[in-house]
């Protein structure tokens, strides 16, 4: 082992990625090489915002497989795409179930079940699709999660909601599935596939001692229970209209299935 995290996050630029998604990518596949040069975006939108596969599919000459469920943003994602004859689009709301789980959405469009890239981003249930895949086995996985849970909490939404999961839920199924923890920006887990992760040279960090932290806020209570945020949350802009958070039904996958009523709570800024 001779290369350090911070050599990889060195490469942390964007082309149209959020935090530096798109040279993280083109950095390790300097590092571990690409094989059939094809990617799959889950949650592609217009193919173009946000993106963590255009740099590889507009750029670099990948074969790219896009899948976007909202009928707006998918035509916009067509027409981004028309012209370019090693792009494939997808117009499909992914399931973790039935015929329209990302397996057989791929099999269907004939896409290699062991592709260089894929990437999941649906703003909600990415922990039941990655957990529901079988035949597809990518070299490099990149999921979302929720940056606003801590690193030691491992939680998932029920399914269906648009709350996500944390990043102790996605590093432990990661695992789970084969993968070792690469490295992570604000919003993304990056896993290799355990036989391709040597290549990179580098222990595996550790998801404490890497997690960025930037979206972190705090609830916290006075002596007589009062509940106060720490800062205003940047991932919930409306919560200064809406002065009540709203604890839905969670699971909490290490331990039990937490149930009952919804508990809604008044909370306040912390003023300093």
């Amino acid at each position: 082992m001779n290369g350090t995290y911070q050599d990889l996050m060195n490469h942390c630029r964007n082309t149209t990625s959020a935090y530096g998604e798109d040279d993280l990518i083109e950095e390790v596949f300097r590092r571990v090489g690409a094989t059939n040069r094809c990617c799959v975006e889950l949650g592609a939108a217009d193919g173009k915002y946000l993106s963590n596969t255009w740099h590889l599919w507009h750029d670099l000459g990948w074969k790219g497989f896009l899948i976007e469920g909202n009928e707006k943003h998918y035509r916009a994602l067509e027409e981004n795409a028309r012209g370019l004859g090693l792009v494939c689009t997808v117009n499909a709301m992914v399931a973790a179930t039935g015929e329209l789980k990302l397996d057989r959405i791929l099999r269907r469009e004939e896409a290699p079940l062991d592709v260089d890239l894929l990437s999941l981003d649906v703003d909600g249930d990415e922990y039941y699709i990655l957990e529901s895949l079988k035949d597809v086995k990518p070299r490099l996985l990149i999921v979302e999660y929720n940056p606003t849970v801590p690193p030691h909490v491992d939680i998932v939404q029920e399914p269906g909601e648009y709350f996500g999961a944390s990043a102790a839920a996605i590093v432990r199924l990661g695992r789970q599935k084969g993968y070792r923890f690469v490295c992570m920006t604000n919003t993304n887990c990056f896993f290799l596939r355990e036989d391709v992760f040597p290549a990179m040279h580098m222990p595996e960090p550790r998801l404490d001692e890497v997690f960025p932290g930037t979206e972190l806020t705090y609830a916290i209570s006075s002596y007589a229970g009062r509940i106060f945020l720490s800062r205003q949350p940047t991932y919930a802009p409306r919560l200064e209209r809406e002065p009540f958070i709203n604890w839905r039904k969670f699971r909490r996958t290490q331990h039990s299935k937490l149930t009952g009523r919804d508990c809604v709570m008044p909370v306040r800024i912390f003023e300093s």
